[in-house]
């Protein structure tokens, strides 16, 4: 007779008919993997505020140029951009990284107090239960004397605890309202258990529900980003093309774009303290009416160039203007930071 061999490499998986085939434990790791959910990662390369920023600015440049896109994508209309707004809003309105932090804080916050809360209850029914039973260590351990050091800090071990605290109080009712123990602080103890259970469950949610937020608003911004922001930015630099200030609305924020497409890019900073400046305005003196501004971070890029040198000017208030001559090779990105000191 054949026997099958008793491998520890296989494992029996129910099949219909409560039969059995043998599966190598390999397959079934394999299927399990292979229905793991990958994660969602950014495909911007900016913080969400300011991707959102710079998604609103291109939308209203969009529907200023909107006759000219659509010559050459029919696909872009004022329901484009509706739908663009949208998207803008409900990326916007997903919960930060931090708003998240904060509200698995309050949790946190709650819980910690309910432990404080059972850890009182049990301190004060500890005085009562030794008046009850005078040195009956058997019956004081019941009462969870010898438990409570284990479990004093560990959430999941508390209810549980508080649990068993109660149904020993009350097994041993009798004798502690004898002594003075009301049985308002009995049942005190199941209330306890259940008020923690509740929070912990809420806690463990908000810690699962931070995972899938962080994954739902890149999923937000990355729809915002690649369905309206790349589609029109490349469109817009090819319809502007010739045109040197309309073509500076269409560039993806700071560190999307291809290095070709950038000819001069930087971080503005202040001095003394080394603080990156907001709104700096940035001028071109071979180009007139040119003019841009740095973002929330002090970064600022200009794309487009032709090759030559050009005489790039840095200002905002209460700063002294720095005011640079650049040497610009076409499809190499140039990075210019600037310091401007304080007066």
């Amino acid at each position: 007779m054949h026997t099958q061999p008793q491998d520890s490499a296989y494992s029996n998986l129910a099949c219909t008919n409560s039969s059995k085939r043998r599966v190598p434990v390999t397959e079934t790791l394999l299927v399990q993997i292979y229905f793991m959910p990958t994660p969602v990662t950014a495909d911007y390369r900016v913080d969400a505020a300011a991707l959102i920023e710079a998604s609103r600015v291109m939308r209203l440049a969009a529907i200023e140029d909107l006759v000219e896109l659509a010559l050459k994508d029919a696909a872009i209309t004022v329901g484009f951009t509706n739908l663009w707004k949208t998207a803008n809003d409900d990326a916007e309105a997903a919960p930060t990284d931090e708003q998240l932090d904060d509200m698995l804080t309050q949790k946190t916050e709650a819980v910690e107090a309910k432990m404080k809360n059972c850890r009182d209850h049990f301190q004060d029914s500890k005085y009562f239960s030794e008046l009850a039973f005078p040195n009956q260590k058997t019956i004081w351990n019941e009462f969870g004397f010898n438990d409570y050091d284990e479990v004093r800090d560990s959430q999941d071990k508390m209810t549980g605890f508080m649990k068993r605290l109660n149904l020993t109080q009350e097994k041993y009712k009798v004798q502690l309202i004898a002594i003075g123990y009301p049985q308002i602080e009995i049942d005190k103890s199941e209330t306890l258990r259940g008020e923690l259970e509740a929070l912990n469950a809420a806690q463990d949610l908000l810690k699962k529900t931070n995972v899938g937020g962080t994954q739902t608003r890149i999923t937000l911004n990355n729809i915002v980003y690649n369905t309206y922001m790349v589609r029109v930015g490349k469109l817009g630099k090819m319809v502007w093309k010739n045109d040197f200030a309309k073509y500076q609305r269409y560039l993806l924020p700071n560190g999307s774009e291809p290095a070709e497409v950038i000819s001069v890019q930087g971080n503005v900073t202040g001095t003394p303290g080394g603080a990156p400046l907001q709104a700096v305005q940035i001028r071109i003196g071979e180009i007139p009416g040119f003019l841009i501004e740095t973002d929330a971070l002090g970064n600022y890029q200009i794309g487009g160039l032709i090759s030559g040198n050009y005489t790039i000017s840095y200002s905002i208030a209460d700063y002294t203007e720095q005011i640079i001559v650049t040497a610009v090779t076409a499809g190499t990105p140039f990075t210019q930071d600037v310091v401007l000191v304080h007066v």
